[in-house]
């Protein structure tokens, strides 16, 4: 019979949409992490040598180069931000519900708790679910469980009793359907809605995760590679530094202005730019 709209209308203002809320970084955050990095600070530490030498010239194409680079960062950052926000709008199939004695399509974050679904082949399983009633159908739990073979439900099926290991030919005692799942063969079945959005397995999961800003592989190397040739940078600097004044008598602050070349030399400043530039094509 499923629900009455009325009281869906209650079941979602309690349990709210069936929807796995994902921490996103804020803009503001994401911008301020372009300046945080490795390559990134060795530019803002050159930048205040030629500040405090007051060399402009250097200082203004330093500063350039810093922010045209953590600027292309955020850019391709929130393109591609953007292109996943599509994709899952893209992603959003209707379900099948009955409510009010009748089956008809609703966006599945609109999906209650003790709402009856329909489904079919092809489809994914909106929410957490018990199989209640129709012809047999194959599940792909491969997504959720990592299971090969796909899981039988179904009057004409077999199970084995609760807390049993099932039998050759017989299926696990529970009925339930994660969510994520995919039916994979089935005329249609009707399932009973039992959790919705972060109260199911995969809404704890995700909720579980870390959420913060992650790194691919690619950026991890090259973020290595930067940490190396500053590591090697800052050993050069106080080498010559402590040459020039300990041996050679030369003024400590003459030696540190003169190391400002140094340490533009050494850092490569359009590597953020050449990689985000790479990356983005």
């Amino acid at each position: 019979v499923g629900l009455t709209s009325a009281e869906a209308d209650v079941q979602l203002k309690f349990h709210g949409y069936n929807a796995i809320e994902i921490y996103v970084e804020p803009w503001y955050l994401l911008l301020l992490h372009q300046f945080t990095m490795p390559m990134s600070f060795m530019l803002e530490v050159a930048m205040v040598i030629s500040g405090a030498a007051e060399e402009w010239a250097d200082f203004a194409i330093i500063g350039t180069m810093l922010v045209v680079n953590c600027m292309l960062g955020f850019v391709e950052e929130m393109k591609a931000r953007a292109s996943v926000d599509a994709l899952k709008k893209k992603a959003v199939s209707p379900v099948s519900v009955v409510r009010d004695g009748s089956v008809f399509n609703i966006n599945p974050k609109l999906l209650v708790p003790q709402d009856v679904i329909y489904i079919r082949a092809g489809d994914a399983v909106p929410a957490d679910c018990v199989y209640v009633a129709g012809p047999e159908m194959k599940v792909n739990t491969a997504a959720v469980t990592g299971e090969s073979l796909p899981r039988r439900y179904g009057k004409g099926v077999t199970y084995c009793d609760e807390g049993c290991e099932p039998a050759p030919g017989q299926e696990k005692y529970d009925r339930y359907l994660q969510q994520g799942c995919t039916i994979q063969e089935g005329a249609g079945s009707y399932c009973y809605v039992k959790r919705t959005g972060t109260n199911t397995t995969q809404g704890a999961a995700m909720g579980s995760m870390d959420t913060g800003h992650s790194q691919s592989a690619f950026e991890k190397k090259i973020i290595d590679i930067t940490m190396y040739i500053i590591i090697i940078t800052l050993i050069d600097v106080a080498v010559v530094i402590l040459v020039q004044c300990e041996v050679r008598g030369y003024s400590l602050w003459d030696e540190v202005v003169d190391c400002l070349s140094l340490i533009i030399a050494s850092v490569p400043v359009a590597l953020p730019m050449v990689i985000q530039i790479t990356m983005s094509l």
